[in-house]
C-alpha cells in the first residue's frame, strides 16, 4: 500500500512539475525590434524555462543584417553578420563566435514541427544587441 501511494505521489509530482514547462504561445508575447513590433505571422513562439525561443527562419535576425542557416546533418545553427559568425549545436549550451565561446544560453534550441527554434536573448546578446524583458506586459525589447 505504501508503495502504491508513493508511486501515485511520484506520478502526480512528475506530471505537475512538467505542466507549463513547454508552453507554446503565439499570443501574449510581444517582441519589439528597434521600436517596432515584430510580427511572427503564423509561426509560434516557445517558452522554455522562462526563455523565449523563436523560429530561426522567422526573419528577426535579418533585422540586424544577419543570415541564418541550419545543417540538418550536423544539427548546426549558424547566424552570420559582417562581424559575427555564431554557431550553436542543437545539443550544446555554448554559442561560438568565430570558434570562440561568446555566450552560454541556459536553454537548448529545439526542433518542432519542421522548424528550428533558438533562444532569442542568447543570440541577440551574442550579436551585441541589448534585450530587455518586461514580465508584466510580456514584452521583449531588442535594441
Amino acid at each position: 500500500m505504501k508503495r502504491a501511494i508513493a508511486l501515485f505521489l511520484m506520478v502526480i509530482f512528475v506530471a505537475y512539475s512538467t505542466v507549463g514547462v513547454n508552453a507554446s504561445v503565439d499570443e501574449g508575447i510581444t517582441v519589439i525590434v528597434n521600436d517596432e513590433v515584430f510580427c511572427f505571422g503564423e509561426q509560434q513562439l516557445i517558452i522554455r524555462n522562462e526563455r523565449i525561443l523563436v523560429p530561426l527562419q522567422c526573419g528577426i535576425f535579418e533585422k540586424f543584417s544577419a543570415t541564418t542557416e541550419y545543417d540538418h546533418i550536423y544539427k548546426e545553427i549558424v547566424i552570420r553578420t559582417e562581424t559575427h559568425l555564431l554557431t550553436l549545436y542543437m545539443d550544446q549550451l555554448v554559442i561560438l563566435n568565430k570558434g570562440e565561446i561568446c555566450y552560454e544560453p541556459d536553454v537548448n534550441p529545439e526542433y518542432k514541427d519542421g522548424l528550428v527554434y533558438v533562444p532569442l536573448r542568447a543570440f541577440m546578446e551574442a550579436l551585441g544587441q541589448k534585450v530587455e524583458y518586461n514580465p508584466l506586459t510580456h514584452t521583449a525589447k531588442i535594441s
